[in-house]
C-alpha cells in the first residue's frame, strides 16, 4: 500500500563526500542518466548524485514515490494527470514520460492513493 510522503521524512545521500539530507516532500521526481540521478526539487533546484533508480525505489518503496519509466521515479503528490505517454506534474513542471508497461500500475496506485 502506498502512503503520502511524510513531511518529516528525509532522503539522505552523499554529494562530494558530504552527507546531504532533503525532505522527501520537497522532491518532485528523480531522473536517471546512466549511473547518475538528478533530484528535482519543488523550488526548482536540483541535486546530482551517483546511484541507480533501483536503489532509490527500494529505499522509498510504498512511501509515496513510484517508478513510471526506466528513467523516472515521481512523487505521487505532484502527479496531476496521466495521458497516453506522459504524466503531467504540477503546472510549473510540465510532463515526464510514462512507459506503457508501467502506466496501468500507476493508475491503480493513484486510485489506491485516492488521487484519481
Amino acid at each position: 500500500m502506498y502512503q503520502e510522503v511524510d513531511s518529516n521524512a528525509v532522503f539522505a545521500f552523499k554529494r562530494n563526500g558530504t552527507k546531504v539530507e532533503i525532505y522527501c516532500s520537497d522532491i518532485v521526481f528523480f531522473e536517471s542518466y546512466g549511473h547518475y540521478i538528478t533530484i528535482h526539487m519543488k523550488d526548482k533546484s536540483t541535486y546530482i548524485m551517483r546511484g541507480t533508480l533501483h536503489a532509490i525505489d527500494r529505499e522509498l518503496n510504498g512511501k509515496g514515490f513510484v517508478r513510471i519509466h526506466r528513467g523516472f521515479t515521481v512523487n505521487l503528490s505532484y502527479v496531476k494527470k496521466i495521458e497516453r505517454t506522459s504524466v503531467f506534474l504540477d503546472s510549473e513542471w510540465g510532463s515526464v514520460p510514462v512507459s506503457r508497461s508501467r502506466k496501468e500500475s500507476l493508475i491503480a496506485i493513484l486510485r489506491e492513493y485516492g488521487e484519481i
